[in-house]
């Protein structure tokens, strides 16, 4: 009975030993808590209310603090601890809690190779965490927060004989909740409903992706400076498959299939604000090329999405505006570090119907090899030409009274500085008014449909007529891709309906 007294004592005793000690160490780290338990026969250990801070700079301020309402750590191996200086434990868990980074407090680098990380090592096979909210912050600021959930097996961190071992992971279960992104700072913030990603599988799920401009639409390009394009961007989900989360580290994001679910895009641009830009846009592949980190996804999947675009033009008073439906894209091999001398692009194929009636499927062929040469290819088809109002009339004061587009196929390859190829429409019945007198305009629009206003009054006899075009302009290299491919078919188009009714060795030829 004495005996058992006695080692009930002497664990009590080593409980209570362990217990100062461990706030000690918490304490001498920056850390405090209101109480911890030990318990030497369970080999566990229960903190409450842990609070953290790193080391504060010369104003003061912490760049880190960590607060967690409960941590359970259960399965504690006193041999390795002792024998080996090597601390593993079965489970970890964090109940709730706190961690907050203050980016307007400069980061210090941690010594990775003092005498207590060489001999130390870490081994926790499973640490899960509930409710922990994470903050980052600048000044009074907050650019991010979510709601931090799930768990990781065997975290290993330490050091052998030989090398320096940095922290490992089998595998993540871990969703964030509730995450927002600069929504009081920028010109843009955004907002996701759940982010998981699990790399036993290999994926990565994103629900309800929101971007969401800081400004409304006629204080956002007054707030830049400059004319630009207001974008409002909804993603219900996105799915990442394949990802291999093992070269991550080494800056490689390498994944089999991204797949983008019905995505809905509005963009508003008000072209009576001056466009100021000095620098030219860089095209697309170009700016994929350089970035510091490998990029390899086998096939982009993009499902039934919409666009709209809506312009106020430079003497207008009301926008116009031009839809896309049922938007279905794919974009095949994407890479960015392809083998020297291999010439392979990416393929991108799309399709949907303009203004909810005409058929477009195109083409897009995408250098990954430095060249600056790019194609685009493809038709628009079946579509009557009325439905091209809403974003025709506010532009060009000019409206169509009937016709339909039987078929129109474009072709054309274009770099930084030129677009070159060419156009054939099909079209009968084409029939304009034309509201405003005033024919004065740089607009390409206007002035395409002015002339071609001017060319159907003069052959109303031919209901029926085709058109072959040539493009050949010089690209605005301080404006985006998309001003290329629109610039460029609008080309073709005067050129090829502008012939109408010429025969092939009439044709005057276009000055260049």
């Amino acid at each position: 009975m004495v005996a058992v007294l006695l080692l009930f004592l002497a664990v009590a005793l080593l409980s209570r030993y362990a217990e100062r000690r461990i706030q000690e160490a918490i304490a001498s780290q920056n850390g405090a808590v209101s109480s911890i338990a030990v318990n030497v026969i369970r080999r566990s250990i229960v903190a409450k209310d842990l609070r953290w801070r790193s080391d504060p700079d010369t104003t003061r301020k912490s760049r880190y603090s960590v607060n967690a309402t409960r941590i359970d750590v259960t399965g504690i191996q006193l041999y390795e601890l002792i024998a080996h200086k090597r601390v593993v434990v079965q489970e970890i868990l964090l109940d709730s809690g706190k961690l907050y980074v203050d980016q307007s407090v400069p980061a210090t680098k941690q010594n990775q190779d003092s005498a207590a990380s060489r001999q130390m090592s870490f081994l926790a096979k499973r640490i899960s965490w509930s409710s922990i909210l994470i903050q980052v912050h600048a000044d009074s600021l907050i650019r991010f927060s979510g709601l931090f959930n799930g768990s990781i097996t065997d975290l290993k961190y330490g050091s052998d004989s030989s090398r320096s071992v940095g922290p490992t992971i089998q595998t993540i279960d871990a969703e964030i909740k509730k995450i927002s992104i600069s929504r009081q700072e920028g010109m843009y913030g955004a907002t996701i409903s759940k982010m998981h990603m699990n790399t036993k599988d290999s994926s990565l799920v994103i629900d309800s992706l929101l971007v969401i401009p800081n400004f409304d639409k006629f204080d956002f390009a007054h707030h830049l400076g400059t004319q630009t394009a207001r974008v409002n961007l909804f993603i219900p989900r996105m799915e990442i498959e394949g990802i291999r989360y093992d070269k991550v580290v080494d800056s490689v994001f390498e994944a089999a299939v991204f797949r983008i679910k019905s995505f809905d895009l509005n963009s508003f641009k008000d072209k009576r604000i001056p466009f100021l830009r000095k620098n030219a846009r860089p095209l697309p592949m170009e700016v994929f090329l350089k970035l510091p980190y490998h990029v390899m996804i086998d096939t982009v999947l993009v499902m039934d999405s919409h666009v709209v675009v809506e312009e106020i033009p430079v003497n207008g008073t009301e926008s116009g505006t031009v839809t896309f439906d049922h938007i279905q894209a794919t974009l095949i091999g994407l890479n960015n570090r392809i083998v020297k001398g291999d010439t392979s692009v990416s393929v991108l194929k799309a399709s949907g119907l303009i203004m909810g009636s005409g058929k477009i499927d195109a083409t897009f062929t995408l250098p990954q090899d430095g060249s600056p040469n790019y194609r685009a290819f493809g038709s628009i088809s079946d579509m009557p030409f009325s439905d091209l109002n809403p974003m025709l009339f506010p532009m060009t004061q000019i409206r169509i009274e009937s016709g339909h587009l039987n078929k129109l196929f474009f072709d054309f390859t274009y770099t930084d500085f030129r677009s070159t190829g060419n156009l054939n429409i099909d079209y009968r019945d084409l029939q304009l008014t034309s509201v405003s007198k005033n024919g004065k305009s740089s607009n390409d629009l206007k002035s395409l449909f002015i002339n071609v206003f001017v060319k159907s009054n003069r052959n109303r006899s031919s209901p029926a007529m085709l058109g072959n075009g040539e493009i050949d302009i010089e690209c605005d290299r301080k404006k985006l891709i998309f001003n290329v491919w629109l610039k460029s078919i609008l080309d073709g188009l005067k050129s090829a309906m502008l012939r109408t009714g010429k025969s092939k060795d009439s044709a005057t030829p276009r000055k260049r």
